[in-house]
């Protein structure tokens, strides 16, 4: 169903309080909220509107709700439910008892599906059965219009009587639309009326008229249609009158109320707009500058936590700031990790390069059990460095040690040598121990 609207439409919609959508224009894509578009789209071209039609739910069926009157256009579609099943597909053509009947009493629809939807949901919240629903067309020339009674013409007669029998507010017509001079008298339901005769089909006729305004009044859209009414209404005589022209008159302010919001209107409250999401961007942005400026003094993760946290529930910031801060923490966050990483990394190499003993070097691997291996890998190459300079310097320095004390010319180089021995590697201290206690024996009782 194409329910298009232009832009001054779509605004005076929207001041009216209606649901209006939008979409780019010839985008084969679905209408969205206005507030997905900005302020200004009601002054932008290549844009299309439409008005959402709210939707009602009876016995678990949804459909759009019923056509109202007021919205109906010439030529458009209506689609009346009948209790058999047959959906009655009109091409509106002006007001009509039988159409405005049905849309009065909500039996009218803007499509078969929704019309086919609704007489489902009818019978079964009464219960029924639904029968197969079909559509069927009616043609404008198959609606009887409602026969015309020509007057008969009469002769002015003096002190003649005329009884009708009718209801009260037939009477109350005759009584509104009879001169001056004419008198009028009623016994119950008779209506006597002296010195003219009373044509019934008229006063019927004239009520038929009054309720055909009302309705043209309801659905008139624009000035000029409701003024081309004035001419029928200034025959309008008595209370039914006064209450058309009532109605026309609040019909008329009210189009006039929405036709004053003009182009320059639009521009002002669209300017408007715009200042108030430049006054909310200003105060993001402020928000937004005192966050980095926490998030870059921030020396470690659970600081960037906390402010982040701030972040997120702050009102002043717009969605895409709060992104942008979110995304600045998480990158400080790993700048903080890798800081870390960096400095005890580099303490780690360094008691590694100086370690005495393999023992030593191979521990620092026990400070490192939540690192990846990637991370750890630098670690490994040192200390494996550090474990071959180690192996290679015990094979040649135990033996020349081991041949000075084997060697030595006197005690006190002997004792001097027993110093250095302490500075070997454990395995190879007992070994070295056992050397010196035997030179020691020998210069001893040599």
């Amino acid at each position: 169903m194409n329910n298009l609207i232009s832009a001054q439409e779509a605004f005076n919609a929207v001041v009216a309080g209606k649901h209006v959508l939008c979409r780019a224009a010839g985008e084969l894509m679905d209408f969205d909220d206005l507030d997905q578009f900005p302020a200004t789209i009601f002054a932008k071209s290549g844009y299309e509107f439409c008005i959402k039609i709210e939707t009602i739910e009876v016995a678990g069926i949804t459909f759009t709700k019923p056509l109202t009157l007021d919205e109906i256009k010439k030529d458009q579609d209506v689609f009346i439910v009948q209790v058999d099943g047959i959906i009655h597909h009109h091409k509106y053509k002006g007001i009509h008892s039988l159409i405005a009947t049905a849309v009065n009493g909500g039996f009218a629809q803007r499509d078969f599906e929704n019309a086919k939807l609704q007489y489902e949901a009818l019978c079964k919240v009464l219960g029924g059965m639904p029968l197969q629903a079909n559509v069927r067309l009616i043609e404008p020339t198959s609606i009887k219009a409602p026969r015309k009674t020509k007057a008969k013409e009469v002769a002015p007669a003096t002190n003649e009587s005329v009884q009708i029998t009718a209801s009260n507010d037939v009477v109350e017509a005759i009584k509104a639309t009879s001169p001056n001079n004419i008198k009028i008298e009623t016994s119950g339901e008779i209506i006597v009326k002296r010195d003219n005769l009373v044509s019934f089909d008229s006063v019927k006729a004239d009520m038929k008229t009054e309720k055909s305004l009302r309705d043209r009044i309801a659905a008139a859209e624009k000035i000029e249609d409701l003024e081309a009414l004035l001419p029928k209404l200034k025959k309008l005589h008595g209370e039914s009158g006064h209450t058309v022209m009532t109605a026309y008159e609040q019909k008329s302010q009210k189009l006039k109320a929405t036709e004053s919001l003009n182009i320059d209107e639009l521009k002002k409250l669209t300017l408007a707009a715009e200042e108030s999401i430049s006054e909310v961007q200003r105060k993001s942005s402020t928000c937004k500058a005192a966050f980095q400026t926490e998030i870059s003094r921030s020396q470690n993760v659970l600081t960037v936590e906390n402010v982040l946290g701030s972040i997120n529930k702050s009102e002043d910031l717009t969605a895409e700031h709060k992104a942008d801060l979110i995304k600045l923490g998480e990158l400080r966050k790993k700048d903080i990790v890798n800081a870390e990483y960096d400095e005890k990394l580099e303490d780690f190499m360094y008691r590694a390069s100086v370690a005495k003993t393999p023992a030593e070097a191979n521990a620092l691997f026990k400070y490192t059990r939540s690192w990846t291996e990637e991370q750890r890998a630098p670690l490994m190459r040192a200390v494996n460095k550090r474990l071959l300079e180690l192996d290679q310097a015990k094979t040649p320095e135990a033996p020349s040690l081991m041949r000075d004390i084997q060697n030595a010319p006197d005690l006190t180089t002997l004792d001097a040598l027993e110093i250095d021995v302490s500075t070997r590697a454990p395995d190879i201290q007992k070994t070295l121990m056992a050397e010196v206690v035997k030179r020691r024996f020998e210069l001893e009782n040599s």
